[in-house]
């Protein structure tokens, strides 16, 4: 199996905070569909070094009685097959470990609101509390490329490779910071609708509403 993640150069990006690149490739869209993450990458890049959490998972709806199939067109799009994550952890495992890596710091991801989507569903669903804040690269990138696809503005290869991804973050971050700062106020902070939450909550908890206020 061709490698899907890598040793990369430390590209520093702040002198004083940490910031945790992420990228999931998954089953579907929506968690409460029962969609599942299948690779998980974390790049967590600090003032000194990296440090990278990478690894496949196998997905399941709710336990191991309920395995999810990868569908074909999601395997044609990650090259991700139900026979490569045959033997990795399960999706729940892998996402406690990923928990752990990100846990408390500010993750960065490209529509982050998708992300932040399945951090939450899991979190809700395995009983944790998620303590991270989510900033989008979507306006920023847009802004200096004029293009919002990661794919299109990188042409990479390995696009859909989750961990790629998360390197061409890095790399297209620092090139906004060193064109024109000003930029990177347009990695903004998302927060999910309230019928996202409520969604979320409803799959795992069908009886109990979202206070709306």
């Amino acid at each position: 199996m061709e490698a899907r993640s890598w040793e990369i150069p430390h590209i520093a990006l702040s002198e004083t905070k940490t910031l945790v690149f992420i990228d999931f490739e998954t089953t579907g869209f929506v968690p409460w569909k029962a969609a599942r993450i299948i690779e998980y990458s974390a790049i967590k890049v600090t003032p000194t070094g990296n440090e990278i959490f990478h690894t496949l998972a196998k997905p399941y709806a709710y336990s191991m009685r309920s395995p999810v199939r990868i569908p074909g067109k999601i395997t044609e799009l990650t090259k991700i097959s139900n026979e490569m994550v045959e033997d990795a952890p399960d999706t729940f495992t892998a996402f406690k470990a990923f928990y752990d890596f990100i846990n408390g710091h500010i993750c960065i991801a490209h529509n982050a609101k998708f992300e932040k989507t399945f951090v939450q569903w899991y979190c809700e669903f395995l009983g944790l509390e998620n303590n991270c804040v989510f900033r989008d690269t979507l306006p920023m990138f847009k802004e200096k490329y004029k293009i919002g696809a990661l794919s299109k503005i990188t042409n990479s290869e390995n696009a859909h490779m989750a961990f790629d991804d998360c390197v061409s973050m890095i790399r297209l971050m620092k090139e906004c910071q060193e064109e024109n700062p000003k930029l990177l106020s347009l990695c903004n902070v998302v927060s999910l609708s309230k019928d996202t939450q409520q969604y979320i909550t409803e799959s795992i908890h069908p009886n109990k509403k979202v206070a709306l206020g």
